[in-house]
Parts: structure tokens; C-alpha cells; sequence
């Protein structure tokens, strides 16, 4: 019958007590208590029937039979760290979920300097505004527009703010000066609002009242019989502002792009923080890949919280 192996558990134990000839440094390196080692060490001993270490009053010395086992026992490891590595670089994945106009409008003009420098990742892009299951492993990571409290079970970090303003198209301008003034309530009733998914409109016109910029809401029949295009992406809001279709109420981060290009012009000069920011989210695991490690390394690097 064949003899099974001997406890696997205490072989990095043993090279790492070997290397330092000291059970402490051995216990700081492995994370683990200095009994625990020395018991593991014991364990090994008792199998292969040898002593492995003489035991002195001011340290310990490898035994003959040890420091020919300790020689063989770290090269084995070394081969097991290699063909590990070999596989996780050849086979790192990442599946990354975030809404579709976050992913439109900010994550794709960046994502190359992710995949210039880690081309070994396979990156997977789900656009969604569903809440990733990360049990079923639907998602790696999320960035996630939410407020605390958050669950234990997950690692949350401040990303992005959700600073909201009011934006228009050059054309819109040329065809409604009274835009340059910023938008009020008179200007509701001609100038068609843009409304996405979230329908920031109610909480702008109530910081305009309470800023006093303006008198008066407008309207709202009105203004959502006539005037109001919906839609149910903020992306395709900000492209029909683009167009000249109206005036879009949209966070700042969304249209950097649209800016520096002189496509949307700010109307106004308000600008205010919604409760909720963009979060990075993400398992709180013992153990994370290295390509989950990196995103989030990189993400955190180019963000406005960094």
C-alpha cells in the first residue's frame, strides 16, 4: 500500500523554521503562532520518524537528515510557486460591472491604460444597472452608485462624487440667449428638459429656490406635456443635449469628453452633490486574484477620492 504524503500543511512551515533556524521568525514570517510551528515541525518529525532540528538552549541547528531534507523540500516549493504563477498569468480574468453610462461615458476613454499595462487580463465589461451577485460570481468587481450603510461582507470605497450639473449644446444657446442667464422657470416652458432614468429636475428646481435664484418652480404639467424628452440611460440624455434636443441635468463626470470638446456648454452656475457617489465594491475575501487586485489598484489611482 502505497504511503500517503506527509502533512503538506507543515512542509512551508518547516522550510520557513529551516531557512531561519528560529521558530519566532518563522511564526512573524507565516502568520501564525510560534507554538503553532513548532507543533506543525513535530507533526513532521513524528512522520518521517527523524529530527529534523537539535533543539538548544540558544537556537535551533538542522540535523543532517534536515538540512538534506530542507534542501529538497525548498526546491519542491519553488517548483509548485512557479507552476502557480505560471497559471494564474496565463489564465487571470476579470469581470468588471458598472451602469451603461458609466461605462459609456467614463470607463471606455480610459480603459486602454488598463490593458496597456496588463495585457496578460482578460477584462470583461458588464454594463447593467442590476446589483451584481457576487456569490454566483456575476461580477468581480462593481462601481456602483450608492450611500452607506454597506454590508460586512463587502469592501466599499469611495470612487467618484456625483456632482450634478445643468448642461446645453453651443446651438441651444444661439437659439435661447436667454440661456447665458442660467435656467429658471420661464425658460421651462420653451426650452425642452431632458430627463434620464434618475430625473434629477424636482431636486434642481428646489436647490434653485433655496439658493434663491429663482422665484418660482414652473410649471411641471407644462413643461413634461410639452417640453420633456425622457429617457432611460443618462447617456442617451446627454447625446440628444449633443444634438440641440434640449438642456440635460447631468453629473460632471459624464461629460468631460462633451466639454473639452466644446459639444455642451454649463448652463448656470449651480452645481450640487447628490447623496449618493460612486462606489468601488467588491468582496471582502481572504483571498482576492491578482487581476482583481490590480483593477482596483488602478482604479483607485485615477480616482477623484485618490
Amino acid at each position: 500500500m502505497k504511503k500517503p504524503l506527509p502533512p503538506l500543511k507543515a512542509l512551508p512551515m518547516f522550510e520557513a523554521a529551516a531557512r531561519h533556524l528560529n521558530f519566532r521568525l518563522a511564526a512573524e514570517e507565516m502568520h501564525l503562532t510560534q507554538g503553532a510551528v513548532a507543533q506543525q515541525v513535530r507533526g513532521l518529525e513524528a512522520y518521517l520518524g527523524q529530527d529534523l532540528f537539535e533543539r538548544k538552549a540558544r537556537g535551533l541547528s538542522l540535523t543532517a537528515q534536515g538540512k538534506r531534507y530542507h534542501q529538497e523540500i525548498a526546491q519542491a516549493l519553488d517548483i509548485i510557486l512557479e507552476a502557480s504563477k505560471d497559471i494564474e498569468t496565463q489564465s487571470q480574468s476579470l469581470t468588471l460591472s458598472l451602469t451603461p453610462s458609466l461605462a459609456t461615458k467614463w470607463l471606455m476613454p480610459r480603459l486602454s491604460g488598463f490593458t496597456h499595462q496588463y495585457p496578460e487580463i482578460d477584462v470583461k465589461i458588464l454594463a447593467t444597472e442590476k446589483l451584481s451577485e457576487f456569490d454566483r460570481q456575476e461580477a468581480d468587481l462593481a462601481i456602483r452608485l450608492t450611500k452607506p450603510p454597506f454590508a460586512k461582507s463587502l469592501r466599499v470605497e469611495p470612487f467618484l462624487p456625483m456632482e450634478i450639473r445643468a448642461y446645453a449644446a453651443p446651438s441651444l444657446f444661439e437659439h435661447h440667449p436667454d440661456l447665458q442667464q442660467g435656467l429658471d422657470a420661464s425658460c421651462a416652458h420653451h426650452i425642452p428638459l431632458l430627463t434620464d432614468a434618475h430625473n434629477h429636475w424636482p431636486s434642481y428646481w428646489a436647490m434653485l429656490r433655496e439658493s434663491q435664484m429663482t422665484a418660482e418652480k414652473p410649471h411641471s404639467e407644462t413643461a413634461s406635456a410639452r417640453q420633456h424628452l425622457h429617457f432611460n440611460q443618462t447617456a442617451l440624455a446627454i447625446e440628444a443635449a449633443v444634438a440641440g434636443q434640449g438642456v440635460v441635468l447631468a453629473p460632471q463626470i459624464l461629460v468631460e469628453r462633451e466639454i473639452a470638446l466644446g459639444s455642451l456648454l454649463p448652463v448656470g452656475s449651480m452645481i450640487w452633490r447628490n447623496e449618493e457617489d460612486f462606489y468601488l465594491v467588491y468582496p471582502r475575501r481572504a483571498q482576492q486574484s491578482q487581476a482583481l487586485r490590480h483593477m482596483v489598484e488602478w482604479l483607485q489611482k485615477i480616482s477623484v477620492f485618490s
